[in-house]
């Protein structure tokens, strides 16, 4: 039924939370899991500084822009900045033996979250209802809302406030 899940996240503590449920649908419907962080502190290219990423990693403007052409960076070091956000998701999920795709992309967060979804055949989105910087939101984080809107998948929404 569900074998392939979803966990979008930003690094912030909604993603553990919700990756907590989709691990336990995972190993029910012995279902593979997907981790995707969406880079989406994107500036105008004429600036000439890097972009800020979860917890303060910075990358570099062409690093964003490769990303959303559907490029990783050649070099080990920006590719494991690019997928920090996602590694404790990763590192549970491996922990309990599941079967783990980690995915980094450039963009508008829910839009890539959708189109990912679409392009690798994902049966279920999990996600928490609110990630980093939604403190000001009172049902739903904004990336949950849009997907939850905009999705014809089934969204699995997680409350982590």
């Amino acid at each position: 039924m569900y074998k392939k899940i979803l966990v979008p996240t930003d690094g912030s503590e909604a993603g553990l939370i919700a990756c907590e449920h989709a691990f336990n649908v995972a190993e029910k419907f012995d279902s593979e899991i997907h981790v995707l962080y969406v880079v989406h502190r994107v500036m105008p290219p004429v600036m000439r500084g890097g972009v800020q990423i979860s917890d303060g990693t910075v990358v570099s403007q062409k690093v964003v822009e490769d990303l959303k052409a559907g490029k990783m960076p050649s070099d080990s070091e920006t590719e494991k900045k690019l997928k920090k956000p996602t590694m404790k998701i990763v590192d549970k999920a491996r922990e309990r033996g599941l079967e783990v795709v980690q995915s980094v992309r450039a963009g508008k967060p829910s839009k890539e979250i959708i189109k990912y979804a679409e392009d690798n055949d994902i049966d279920i989105i999990v996600m928490g209802s609110h990630g980093e910087g939604s403190i000001d939101r009172l049902i739903l984080g904004s990336t949950t809302e849009k997907v939850l809107k905009c999705s014809t998948l089934p969204v699995f929404v997680v409350d982590t406030y």
